[in-house]
């Protein structure tokens, strides 16, 4: 038998999610924010030498992966974290905002077919229980 001692941390990180002792996803979200904010910088250098077509799937590709990936967790999570995502977002939709500043984020959002963070983890959930009404879900959620 092995004698060796479980030591205990603040976080540890699972399939690219850190997950702290509370479950408030604090680190977790600080990191999807920074690395988006580093996207939308470099991306806004570049900015001129795309097509506004590219400039989307640019966004939705790098910025909107990271947004959205196992964002099911944020579920409840605390509205200030929900804000940090959301700039994100809206940081995004207006790099890929044309020259015409009278378009509102909303309208961005609306032509781009796009939910707002807390629609979007709103969305995921449901998902997932219609999936699971359905026995449509993997078998280890569907139980």
């Amino acid at each position: 038998m092995n004698k060796s001692c479980i030591r205990f941390v603040d976080s540890a990180k699972n399939l690219g999610v850190i997950l702290d002792t509370e479950l408030s996803f604090d680190k977790q979200i600080n990191k999807v924010v920074k690395s988006c904010f580093m996207i939308i910088r470099k991306l806004a250098s570049i900015k001129q030498f795309l097509t506004s077509a590219q400039l989307k799937t640019l966004v939705c590709t790098n910025i909107f992966s990271q947004l959205d990936y196992c964002n099911s967790l944020y579920y409840g999570i605390c509205l200030t974290s929900i804000n940090k995502l959301q700039r994100v977002q809206n940081s995004a939709a207006r790099l890929i905002r044309t020259k015409d500043y009278t378009i509102s984020l909303k309208d961005i959002f609306h032509k781009c077919h796009w939910l707002k963070v807390c629609e979007g983890t709103l969305f995921k959930v449901v998902l997932t229980v219609q999936k699971c009404t359905y026995h449509k879900a993997p078998p280890c959620v569907n139980s």
